[in-house]
């Protein structure tokens, strides 16, 4: 594992940690976030719940929630910011893979 892969793969660590403490989302609900679910400018993340496909609504997110989810997309490549899934979740050979379109 290159260093430029385990600081990826710390940050997205970290940002699943403090979406999962910041905004009380399950793991699958995390995992299945999409860079359109977010509202940046109003602070609100709407999500469909993974485990009952039924939407969960926009919920309100903290500033210091919304600030690290954005230097956290702000750092994705082009690569990833063109996929719909932005929290990657399965590890395959030292990357982590989960990026739909």
């Amino acid at each position: 594992m290159t260093s430029d892969t385990a600081a990826r793969s710390s940050q997205t660590m970290k940002i699943r940690i403090v979406l999962a403490l910041g905004t009380a989302l399950r793991r699958g609900d995390i995992e299945s976030l999409k860079i359109s679910d977010i509202d940046f400018a109003n602070n609100y993340i709407t999500t469909t719940s993974k485990k009952t496909r039924k939407s969960m609504g926009s919920r309100p997110v903290s500033a210091l929630v919304m600030a690290e989810l954005s230097r956290y997309v702000s750092g994705l490549n082009g690569k990833q910011k063109n996929c719909s899934v932005i929290i990657s979740t399965k590890r395959t050979g030292g990357r982590y893979v989960r990026m739909l379109k």
